[in-house]
């Protein structure tokens, strides 16, 4: 799906306004944002988990203009104003970006969405985290996908928030998701297919809540020079229910392995609600094929974070993560079985337009380049071949993450990112991280009210360690119109 498609889709929908009850809920943002860096790349987090909007370069100027809004179609609500019920009601918005010194302009947000309730149907691209980590503060998802990565266009079916299961009182929730996405031509694999689904389970209905659940990814159906794999139906299939099959990636005289690239996570949590502070325990188990379904795997994503009830006060969250991506399938007595977001024949990984899609803590080879004197950058013309365990050489390492969020006075909100970790690289990457490598990452950022529709954001990173060490600031001045 092409850009132009986004902006016919969004046109449309506005020129349905006069078949729905109108909602005063235009919404106008207008940004403008220059970054500086003591080297030719960016701190980590003044460009990580920022939805790929900030170009990774020495220093730039960036401007956006986002416009959004919702219709309500039908009202359900009764004259009895005490009485909500559920209305059905259309979203849809556009965000444009004009990055790397005014040369550069995409959208980054392109979307329409129905919704009823808590179920939505939405197409186009638009910013959707995947996995229980806490939205602001996470370093990331680990099996599933962050906010680092530009979004992925696709169509997505979803519940937004808990639903109760029917006949047992509130206690047993559920929510799910089910995707279909495009990944484009700027891969070794042109345009490859994104599956993705997921499926959660709570327990609890008062303060104290459990929860698991299932994260399923499958890129699939690419092609180039060496390659025509399966684009069909059946071939969906053999994606969506996780079967061995012959999609064109291995010969006829070796057995078939699951179709595309497949991965995911097991996810378990709990959380409580008190009366002026939620905690939260989340815990991510990453999977990169059948072997990781074992009490074996020693690598995940911990994650502890409290969030304030009233946002006023001085604290607002706190997070602690811990994360350990070292081991792999050492348990299997083959430390080179597979190595996190990579895959023999999807050579490009768990990778979009230069971003890892899940935890940024994971060093692709877009960003490695900037480091490493001899690593290439990738070069994706759906032609080359590379070697395997090519595009993630800093995918085994343990780190430890801490964020939080508070507001020291009234029209002044903070947020501070500090973490530390332990690089390995992998097994085809030793040269650049033999010993190992430490590193350090920080942000402060501090936002300011100047009106109520105004507001001036600053921030300070500060990355130091035996990778690299680099300084770096960022303004922001953005102006809601609405």
């Amino acid at each position: 799906m092409k850009f132009h498609n986004y902006l016919w889709v969004v046109l449309i929908w506005m020129n349905l306004s006069g078949y729905s009850q109108f909602s005063d809920s235009l919404n106008v943002i207008i940004g403008t944002t220059g970054s500086v860096a003591s080297e030719e790349f960016q701190p980590l987090w003044l460009v990580a988990n920022k939805w790929g909007t900030i170009e990774d370069k020495k220093a730039d100027l960036s401007s956006r203009i986002r416009i959004s809004n919702s219709h309500i179609f039908t009202n359900f609500s009764n004259n009895n104003s005490e009485i909500k019920k559920p209305q059905l009601t259309l979203n849809y918005g556009i965000d444009i970006y004009n990055n790397d010194q005014f040369n550069y302009t995409f959208i980054q947000e392109g979307f329409a969405e129905l919704s009823y309730a808590q179920w939505h149907i939405s197409g186009g691209r638009f910013e959707n985290v995947i996995g229980e980590v806490h939205p602001e503060l996470s370093s990331g998802s680990l099996g599933g996908i962050s906010r680092n990565a530009l979004p992925i266009p696709k169509i997505s079916a979803f519940n937004s928030d808990y639903i109760s299961i029917p006949f047992t009182d509130g206690w047993l929730q559920f929510k799910g998701l089910f995707s279909h996405g495009w990944l484009g031509d700027n891969r070794l694999l042109e345009e490859a297919y994104l599956h993705e689904k997921a499926l959660y389970g709570r327990i609890g209905k008062r303060k104290f809540k459990l929860y698991g659940g299932i994260q399923h990814y499958g890129i699939w159906g690419g092609q180039n020079s060496k390659y025509q794999l399966d684009r069909s139906f059946d071939g969906f299939l053999d994606v969506v229910f996780f079967k061995e099959a012959n999609d064109g990636s291995v010969g006829q005289d070796f057995k078939p392995n699951r179709a595309g690239y497949q991965r995911g996570s097991a996810d378990l949590g709990l959380t409580y609600n008190a009366e002026k502070v939620t905690l939260n325990i989340y815990h991510q188990t990453p999977i990169e094929n059948h072997t990781s379904i074992t009490f074996q795997n020693k690598d995940r994503l911990v994650g502890i974070s409290l969030d304030w009830v009233d946002q006023d006060k001085f604290w607002q969250s706190l997070l602690f993560e811990f994360l350990y991506t070292k081991q792999m399938s050492d348990y299997e007595g083959n430390p080179e079985a597979y190595y996190y977001y990579e895959n023999g024949v999807y050579q490009t990984g768990w990778d979009y337009m230069g971003r890892v899609i899940g935890t940024p803590l994971i060093i692709n080879r877009t960003r490695g380049s900037k480091y490493f004197e001899g690593l290439e950058p990738p070069v994706w013309d759906g032609g080359q071949t590379y070697p395997l365990n090519y595009n993630m050489p800093g995918n085994r390492l343990i780190a430890g993450h801490f964020g939080a969020l508070f507001r020291p006075f009234k029209k002044i909100n903070c947020k501070t990112l500090l973490t530390y970790s332990r690089n390995y690289g992998n097994g085809d990457s030793v040269e650049f991280f033999n010993p190992e490598k430490n590193q350090f990452y920080s942000l402060q950022e501090i936002s300011y009210s100047l009106r109520s529709n105004l507001k001036l954001v600053t921030s300070l990173a500060y990355d130091l360690g035996d990778i690299y060490s680099n300084f770096g600031g960022m303004l922001e001045l953005q102006w809601n119109l609405r």
